[in-house]
């Protein structure tokens, strides 16, 4: 499974004993769990972790990793084009994978010699190879019209859409939709929606030098002051303070690993 768009904010290594602070990230975090038995607890649930696991963590989620001991990982945070319902909070286990430890050393490496193409590319893998994993195990947990809807979304959400449109689209009824989107995704499908195009606008904002009202237009959004005030709903800043911030955030990160 291909992921294009992909843009590195930063990596790290991480070893301590002690808890984390609360926070949050911009971006998409990916924090693979080398040594040591850590939880990680979100907003609403909590995720265990030992050597091998793979904790994926939404943008604007407050989290914190609790650490039982001396614990190492390695982490990235990352910018996609456009949100995938795989992406959503959760922990993956990869214990006697081959590959994913030594791409995620590589990342690190990468990243500190500040070869950021190079990261982009490498985390398309990784992220590939996460998702494959994934849709084998939730292969059949994943109701067939539900996956097509959201294939449906990821394709069409630069344009008006209605959920209704979605639901008739694949052979369901609004309100079974709803309920089965919910259900199954723990958001409804309007919330979806919102998070796919913010997702998309947030990488426009970083990674372009459109204007305000064109990021909005290419992210669904035809009306600039209602980008802009969704947007604020969403992130607590405007689409103009995330683009200035986030920069200064990207430097930030870039200066501290010269």
């Amino acid at each position: 499974m291909g992921i294009s768009g992909i843009s590195i904010s930063y990596a790290a290594g991480y070893t301590a004993s002690r808890n984390t602070g609360l926070h949050l990230h911009h971006g998409t975090e990916l924090v693979y769990v080398q040594a040591g038995s850590c939880g990680n607890r979100l907003e609403e649930q909590e995720f265990s972790g030992k050597p091998g696991t793979v904790f994926i963590i939404p943008p604007e989620i407050n989290h914190r990793q609790v650490n039982h001991g001396e614990v190492k990982t390695i982490y990235a945070v990352f910018e996609l084009d456009r949100s995938n319902p795989l992406l959503r909070e959760r922990s993956i286990e990869t214990a006697g994978d081959v590959f994913i430890p030594v791409w995620m050393e590589q990342l690190l490496q990468l990243y500190l010699a500040k070869q950021l193409n190079e990261c982009n590319l490498l985390l398309e893998l990784i992220v590939s190879h996460l998702l494959t994993r994934l849709q084998q195990v939730e292969h059949e947990l994943l109701h067939p019209a539900l996956a097509r809807a959201i294939r449906y979304m990821a394709f069409h959400f630069r344009q008006p859409l209605l959920i209704r449109e979605v639901s008739e689209q694949v052979g369901l009824s609004h309100t079974y939709f709803n309920t089965l989107f919910r259900e199954q995704l723990h958001m409804s499908p309007s919330d979806y929606l919102r998070k796919l195009r913010l997702g998309h606008a947030r990488h426009l904002l970083r990674n372009s030098r459109m204007s305000i009202a064109e990021v909005g237009i290419q992210s669904g959004y035809e009306n600039s002051h209602y980008f802009c005030r969704i947007f604020q709903q969403e992130h607590h800043c405007t689409p103009g303070t995330y683009r200035a911030e986030n920069r200064k955030y990207f430097d930030k990160y870039n200066d501290q690993s010269e």
